[in-house]
């Protein structure tokens, strides 16, 4: 079983999402990662710690990450829904490839914390 820390999700997030903004990829994206881990613990109501974070939180932390991750990008206009040059327009939809992701991997992330809520439920009712 492999413990990760904040750092090492920042590093998953690096590997699956290409131009993450400079701005955002250092203590910014540690500090979001660091908020839905709370964010986590929070909805399980346990203690999880941001040095030694088990295989079981990682896939849904990450999750999380990389869905703020493509917002971000998004907002910074690395993936924008419309561009404009004097008389040139070019226009896409609300639902630009950085935003069908995100809400993609979001919701796939919060599946997955309603899974582990369904575990760690079990396990209290039943002391496992």
């Amino acid at each position: 079983m492999v413990n990760w820390n904040l750092g090492s999700i920042a590093l998953s997030v690096h590997n699956r999402i290409e131009d993450v903004p400079s701005y955002y990829s250092g203590t910014e994206m540690l500090n979001a990662i660091n908020q839905r881990l709370k964010y986590i613990e929070d909805e399980l109501g346990i203690s999880i710690g941001s040095n030694s974070i088990s295989d079981d939180y990682h896939g849904v932390l990450t999750n999380f990450a990389v869905a703020d991750t493509l917002l971000i990008k998004n907002i910074e206009g690395i993936d924008v829904s419309s561009i404009k040059l004097d008389e040139l327009s070019i226009s896409k939809n609300s639902n630009s490839p950085a935003i069908v992701s995100a809400k993609e991997i979001l919701e796939t992330a919060e599946n997955q914390l309603i899974n582990l809520k369904g575990k760690y439920n079990f396990e209290q009712v039943w002391g496992c």
